[in-house]
């Protein structure tokens, strides 16, 4: 029998970021560096040879940055769609990876919290997440992946536009942090209305997991709408002021709840446990909010069973993609991806009690 071919992207399960101990509210952030190489075209304007040839001189260098714990290689085309969407989901990207090229691919390393993205809108992009709360040591870890790759590439810079990017808007110090902060309470008090006022104000966009529609678990995602005419340390200082201050806001509503034990959350919460333990069928969004509604009730104090980490893992976990990685009988179609969703969840909650 020949023996079964291993996922280029094993190592996101065995590492993941998703299953340590975060702050129920702030749980995680993602730090995004554009850069693009001087004297290439941007991406979509290369030749194959041209595009080649950087990928070539991109891969190597990070292959030996002494930053990374174990870096390796995954080149588009050894993906399936099913791999792309996992890395899509795995790092929280707003937008899902289509097609296969040669001409593209990625640099990842054990800890699963590092991506670097070669020649698809830019150049490059150098991804960090971090689950602990030290920005400062997080980007400083991705300024020196940047500078070994600057020793031997050096980067296209203007000196009016800054670091120059496909989007001009994301031009200039070229950075991109996001904040994911969890605010079920907050999003549905009066109070949300003038956060989104004020967030306006200091230029900073508030959006949704995979979308800036809606707020799928509760999840509030902040990051800066340009990097154009900022520079990191302002940009850096707004955002973590900002997410701070809303994290506050949202501990306060929370502490309201706590006290006032309004039967409007704790019915909210009781559904949910029943949604877990009946249901014959659930869609991502449907297990994202319910999940949303046991991570706030583990923080006050209401559900037993269950650590809000591993709430954070079963978020990523119930996801399509990740979803279909222990899971044979739906390879096989024998079984709807919403049926299998709903027996996951029935199993890992079923210890899983109220207080109220």
């Amino acid at each position: 029998m020949a023996s079964k071919k291993t996922s280029p992207l094993a190592s996101l399960n065995f590492h993941s970021p998703w299953d340590e101990k975060t702050d129920p509210i702030w749980p995680c952030s993602s730090f995004n560096l554009r850069r693009n190489i001087e004297g290439y075209l941007f991406p979509h304007k290369l030749t194959k040879a041209r595009a080649q040839k950087l990928l070539k001189a991109l891969q190597t260098s990070l292959l030996s940055a002494s930053e990374l714990q174990n870096p390796y290689y995954v080149s588009s085309e050894s993906l399936s769609l099913e791999e792309k969407h996992t890395l899509f989901e795995h790092f929280l990207w707003k937008k899902p990876l289509r097609g296969s090229d040669l001409r593209y691919g990625f640099v990842l390393e054990d800890t699963s919290r590092f991506i670097a993205q070669l020649n698809l809108q830019d150049h490059l992009k150098l991804q960090l997440i971090n689950v602990d709360g030290m920005w400062a040591e997080a980007w400083n870890l991705l300024e020196q992946i940047e500078g070994h790759v600057q020793e031997t590439l050096p980067f296209a810079f203007n000196s009016d536009y800054g670091y120059i990017t496909s989007d001009l808007l994301q031009s200039g110090c070229a950075l991109e942090v996001i904040a994911y902060l969890h605010l079920p309470a907050l999003l549905r008090s009066p109070r949300w209305s003038d956060c989104l006022a004020a967030l306006k104000k200091k230029r900073i966009q508030a959006s949704g997991l995979f979308t800036f529609n809606t707020y799928p678990g509760d999840f509030v995602l902040l990051s800066n709408a340009s990097s154009l005419s900022i520079s990191e340390t302002t940009l850096l200082q707004t955002l973590h002021e900002t997410a701070f201050d809303l994290s506050l806001k949202e501990r306060q509503q929370r502490l309201l709840i706590q006290r006032a034990k309004p039967v409007k959350f704790q019915d909210q919460i009781s559904r949910t446990l029943g949604l877990f333990n009946h249901a014959k069928q659930l869609s991502t969004l449907e297990a994202l909010n319910a999940l949303s509604q046991m991570k706030l009730g583990i923080d006050l104090g209401w559900v037993e069973g269950l650590y809000d980490e591993t709430i954070n893992s079963l978020m990523l976990s119930v996801q399509k993609a990740h979803l279909k990685i222990p899971e044979p009988s739906i390879k096989k179609k024998t079984k709807l991806i919403s049926q299998i969703r709903a027996e996951y969840l029935q199993n890992k909650l079923k210890h899983v009690h109220l207080t109220l």
